[in-house]
């Protein structure tokens, strides 16, 4: 893919800039978080972390649309069919579009509702309502930059994608900024920050797809329905992997509230963030590696598909080990970045949880590498399976378990799904890559 690099070589040169644009891509929201505690407070905090599974899902449908995609175009463009290519590209971004309308109706119309199913408070829920509706309108932006983000890498320009992300978070922060401490519009301000930086990211996206750089260029296409679906199921696992925090915060904001009420919800708000920067990490690396995979798929290599997973393995996990190893050093002044210093308490029984509630993050990366593996292999239904008993069935078997143990206990409810959905893992990998394949 890399003429006259080596696969090792090539896997640096794709996984560092997809590393990066994700951690980018994560501060997106934590930026949002600390301009809110600091600019707004910790129950408006509470309301962001709260609206977290709305904006997980436009990232989740993104997702799934560009990796669904990115598998086929890679694999085609391994097979010199690049014209074919550029059709499901074309394909995919019009779904997209369609999809992305139709999230920004649902949002305006059953906000409230919405945001009481979400498990808002009294004190939230206003918060919960502001933040929604305003990114609603910016959904298409959200979906957008993410296929063009995923598709920039499997066109051979990883490092480009890097940079264009970057240009949204610093405008994100410039704009948080502005609009929260002196505009002084609080949880709107961010929101609309948020929005308008996914807006000028697309448009640079823009820029490429409709020059003369790269291979992957939008073409007249037929609407082509087994097309559609055939994107959708390749792209699953990592819709339903981008999607699972959303849906892991769902679960884990009613137990919470339950277990230890509102100043447990807001200690969550702030072990979340950090919980998402360890697991991007091993995204990152599997994602970076995806069209790799894709790529070579196509080529029937299997040694180098082979040697890729173990590369993925063992950088993904040795990079969230060393960053849960910096967090439990820095668990103090991390939770003070986002409580005030007046909630010293608070400060200090979040430094101390978070150093148990973020052990699952460190073992999360196998489970992430499999799964995307499978995708790039085109074979999705065991990610799919995987990530879906993760954040659902795995985590409430794990929540019931530490609520009938009562209090702090709730805070290992995701070890014990993580360790279950590892065990799954081993089996699809056991008898993917079993020597007599």
């Amino acid at each position: 893919m890399q003429e006259g690099k080596s696969l090792k070589q090539q896997f640096v040169h794709y996984i560092i800039p997809s590393i990066a644009a994700q951690l980018v891509f994560t501060l997106y929201t934590m930026v949002d978080a600390i301009f809110v505690a600091r600019g707004v407070g910790a129950k408006a905090l509470a309301g962001v972390n709260i609206s977290a599974p709305f904006v997980t899902a436009l990232f989740a449908i993104s997702i799934t649309m560009a990796v669904g995609t990115s598998t086929q175009v890679g694999r085609l463009r391994g097979e010199g069919n690049a014209e074919k290519a550029s059709g499901i590209f074309t394909l995919n971004f019009a779904v997209a579009t369609i999809l992305s309308l139709v999230i920004t109706i649902l949002a305006f119309v059953f906000a409230g509702p919405f945001a009481d199913a979400l498990g808002a408070t009294v004190n939230t829920r206003d918060y919960v309502i502001d933040y929604v509706r305003t990114i609603a309108p910016f959904a298409v932006f959200f979906i957008y930059s993410y296929l063009f983000e995923i598709l920039l890498a499997t066109d051979g320009f990883p490092a480009k994608a890097t940079k264009i992300v970057t240009v949204g978070v610093v405008a994100n922060f410039i704009l948080d900024y502005v609009f929260i401490f002196i505009f002084h519009w609080g949880v709107f301000g961010a929101a609309f920050a948020t929005g308008i930086s996914q807006l000028l990211v697309t448009m640079i996206y823009l820029i490429h797809f409709l020059g003369p750089k790269g291979s992957i260029k939008f073409r007249k296409f037929e609407f082509n329905l087994k097309e559609i679906a055939g994107s959708i199921y390749r792209g699953l696992p990592s819709g339903v992997m981008e999607v699972s925090p959303g849906v892991i915060t769902f679960i884990l904001v009613h137990f919470v509230k339950y277990n230890l009420g509102e100043d447990g919800l807001v200690a969550f708000s702030a072990m979340a963030y950090m919980a998402g920067i360890m697991i991007i990490l091993a995204v990152g690396v599997a994602q970076g590696t995806q069209p790799l995979i894709s790529f070579y798929n196509g080529k029937r290599d299997d040694a180098a598909i082979r040697t890729l997973l173990k590369y993925q393995l063992v950088t993904g996990i040795s990079l969230e080990l060393i960053m849960y190893i910096l967090i439990c050093l820095l668990s103090s002044v991390y939770a003070g970045i986002f409580l005030s210093a007046d909630a010293g308490y608070l400060i200090d029984y979040t430094a101390g949880m978070m150093k148990y509630y973020l052990i699952f993050a460190v073992i999360d990366g196998f489970t992430v590498i499999v799964s995307i593996t499978m995708t790039g292999l085109e074979k999705p239904l065991p990610g799919i399976i995987l990530s879906g008993l993760r954040c659902t069935v795995f985590l409430l078997i794990g929540c019931v378990i530490t609520t009938l143990i009562g209090g702090d206990a709730i805070w290992f409810a995701m070890l014990i799904a993580e360790l279950q959905t590892t065990a799954g893992g081993l089996i699809v990998l056991k008898k993917e890559f079993r020597k007599d394949r």
